[in-house]
């Protein structure tokens, strides 16, 4: 990411070298949720194929298996950290670009409005529960 004086259109949004931070706490808060739930996922997979005959020995066990699960379910408060730092950044980045962008031109404003609209159906990741989605009205858009 080029710094903000060095953005090949002359302009970048002020803040931008920060860019770089927020990506590495993103792509670092993917790994620590890949790992908890590696954890929880080996620790239950255990916990289904345990012998249950000695049941003294199954409970020690489950216990041992809970409290790793327990102990792995930790990654959500250091994800949720991670989390609010990249918040912090892009939002102070929105803050500062929208005050300096520079106005666009009325024929690429249109323009640029329809690519944006466009694009925003593909980059808003999957959608907030709501109303279910039949597997024929998907379907149908690809007819």
């Amino acid at each position: 990411m080029p710094r903000d004086d060095e953005h090949p259109r002359g302009w970048a949004p002020p803040g931008a070298s920060r860019l770089p931070e927020a990506q590495d706490e993103l792509a670092v808060a993917r790994q620590e949720t890949q790992l908890g739930v590696d954890q929880i996922l080996t620790a239950v997979e255990s916990l289904l194929a345990a012998d249950a005959d000695n049941l003294e020995a199954y409970l020690g066990h489950v216990r041992s298996h809970a409290v790793a699960i327990l102990e792995a379910c930790g990654f959500q408060d250091i994800v949720g950290q991670r989390l609010t730092k990249v918040d912090r950044i892009l939002s102070g980045l929105q803050m500062r670009s929208s005050d300096h962008a520079p106005a666009a031109p009325a024929s690429d404003a249109r323009a640029g409005d329809a690519e944006e609209a466009r694009r925003a159906c593909y980059l808003n990741g999957p959608g907030l529960a709501g109303p279910e989605v039949g597997q024929a009205a998907i379907n149908a858009m690809f007819d």
